[in-house]
């Protein structure tokens, strides 16, 4: 009966082997990591590019790219040097620009809140109420009619270098493009709003838009500062 020898691979051909395996995965995982990086920063393109358009067609010109965010003026006002303790009043709207269309995530301005059915802050206009009670219109038992009331929009009160309730990259972007009686629209693309987390029904990675007017500025002296 002949024998049947079985030759082994040397440890030089295993470790050749897994070299090369590794040298495979590596060169792999290296042409994965160019492909994502060239796809994000497309994606980052067309991200910006989307909110130029959106930014132009709502009255914003020119449109600048400031520290990574887009800025429209849409009323130039008094440029304002803002110092850590300022407070600004402000009236805003921020959109989410998905692919499903744009969405109202937050608002204090009356005709936006409206459009998008969100609660609406109704105000008693007094002198028309006085008129309608004088005329003999009727209080008690019976809802008044929604011609007495206003909507009003409601200002929101800001500490330069204290807004931790707002999107850091808003918050950025208020204090950059602050001008005391104007009004202009800042774009953040996605990563610096939500990122890759859903909010408000938006999907991950939805480009953000707002609208900000700047309505009365407070130095900090004049809030009681030092």
């Amino acid at each position: 009966m002949s024998k049947v020898t079985f030759a082994c691979p040397s440890p030089r051909a295993n470790a050749d082997v897994r070299l090369g395996r590794m040298g495979l995965f590596l060169g792999l995982l290296a042409l994965f990591t160019a492909c994502r990086d060239v796809y994000k920063a497309q994606e980052h393109e067309r991200e910006l590019e989307r909110l130029r358009s959106a930014i132009t067609a709502r009255g914003g010109k020119p449109v600048w790219d400031v520290d990574g965010l887009l800025y429209g003026p849409v009323v130039l006002g008094d440029s304002l040097a803002l110092a850590e303790g300022d407070s600004l009043l402000v009236a805003y709207s921020l959109w989410g620009l998905s692919a499903r269309g744009e969405t109202l995530l937050a608002s204090n301005i009356a005709a936006d809140m409206q459009k998008a059915g969100l609660p609406i802050p109704w105000t008693l206009n007094r002198e028309k109420y006085n008129a309608y009670v004088a005329a003999g219109g009727k209080t008690e038992g019976t809802a008044l009619p929604d011609s007495l009331y206003t909507y009003t929009d409601t200002a929101l009160l800001l500490r330069v270098g204290h807004m931790n309730g707002l999107l850091p990259s808003l918050a950025k972007g208020i204090r950059l493009f602050a001008h005391g009686g104007g009004s202009g629209w800042i774009g953040i693309p996605s990563g610096q709003g939500y990122g890759s987390n859903s909010y408000g029904g938006l999907p991950p990675n939805t480009p953000l838009c707002c609208y900000v007017r700047v309505q009365k500025h407070t130095a900090k002296k004049a809030n009681g500062g030092l």
